[in-house]
C-alpha cells in the first residue's frame, strides 16, 4: 500500500511540477524556407494539426509560423505571449486561427488577425453544449491532474495523422467553457470588436457554434461564411471558398 501512495504521490507531484513550468506554450515550428518580413502565424484548431488544417491555403510570399499545442497542456494567454515575442519592428503580421483562442488574449493590437469558427469566449457555443462543458470539463481537468504522466500520454488521433493527450484535449475543452478574453476591453461586457480583427471566418451549418453571438463579439469586423460545417479547412472540398475569403480578409 505505501509503494502505491509513494508511486501515486511521486506521479503527481513531478507532473504539477512540470505542468507550472510549461504553463501550456505551444511547440512553434518555423517554416524558414518562406522568410519575409510579411509573417503569418498559423495557429491549430482544436485537433491540433496546423499543417493539415491550411494544407489547402497559399501562402506564396509570407513567413509562415506554425504554433502547435503541446500534449504538456494548453494555455492561451501563454501562446499569446509567444506570438508577441515573435513580432519585431517592421514586421507586417497577421495571425490565422481556427478556434482563435490564443489570438485574441494577444495584448497588442499591433497585427491583423483572421478568425475561423471563433470560439474564443463561452457566449459563442450554443448553449446544450456550453453546459456540458462547463459541467464536465472541470472535474475531467482534476482528472488529469490526479493521472499525472499517464493524462499527457498522446494516445488519442485523428485520422492516425496527429496524437494528442487527454491533458491538452481537456485543457482546451476548460478554456472554451471558462475563458474570457474581454478583459483586454477594459474589462466592458464582452465586445471583441475593437481588436485589430481583419475578419471573421463562419461556417453557415455549425454545429458548435451560435454564428449570431459571434457577429455581436465581432460587430465591427469583415466577415464570410462558409456554406460548411464546423473548421472543415482541411476538406478539399471546401478549399477553394477558403482560400477565396483569406485572399478578401488578408489586407497586408
Amino acid at each position: 500500500m505505501m509503494v502505491f501512495v509513494l508511486i501515486f504521490a511521486v506521479n503527481f507531484i513531478t507532473c504539477l511540477f512540470v505542468r507550472l513550468i510549461w504553463n501550456g506554450r505551444a511547440v512553434i515550428d518555423d517554416d524558414t524556407g518562406s522568410w519575409c518580413h510579411k509573417k503569418v502565424f498559423l495557429l491549430s484548431g482544436f485537433l491540433n494539426q496546423p499543417e493539415a488544417a491550411y494544407h489547402f491555403f497559399d501562402f506564396t510570399g509570407f513567413h509562415r509560423i506554425f504554433l502547435r499545442y503541446s500534449i504538456l497542456g494548453f494555455n492561451p494567454k501563454t501562446v499569446a505571449k509567444q506570438l508577441e515575442s515573435l513580432m519585431f519592428a517592421g514586421d507586417l503580421v497577421c495571425g490565422i486561427s481556427i478556434g482563435a483562442k490564443p489570438i485574441v488574449y494577444s495584448k497588442t493590437n499591433a497585427y491583423d488577425r483572421v478568425l475561423i469558427n471563433p470560439c474564443t469566449h463561452p457566449e459563442t457555443l450554443r448553449p446544450k453544449y456550453l453546459q456540458k462543458i462547463r459541467i464536465l470539463s472541470p472535474l475531467a481537468e482534476l482528472l488529469t491532474y490526479l493521472l499525472g504522466w499517464l493524462a499527457m500520454i498522446p494516445v488519442i488521433t485523428v485520422d492516425h495523422q496527429n496524437y494528442f493527450s487527454l491533458t491538452l484535449l481537456i485543457d482546451q475543452l476548460f478554456w472554451i467553457g471558462y475563458g474570457n478574453p474581454g478583459r483586454i476591453c477594459a474589462n466592458k461586457a464582452p465586445d471583441l470588436g475593437d481588436l485589430s480583427t481583419t475578419g471573421v471566418i463562419v461556417s453557415t451549418e455549425d454545429e458548435f457554434l451560435d454564428n449570431l453571438a459571434i457577429s455581436r463579439l465581432f460587430h465591427k469586423s469583415e466577415w464570410v461564411e462558409i456554406k460548411a460545417k464546423h473548421g472543415y479547412t482541411a476538406d478539399k472540398a471546401y478549399a477553394e471558398e477558403y482560400k477565396l475569403a483569406l485572399d478578401f480578409l488578408i489586407t497586408l
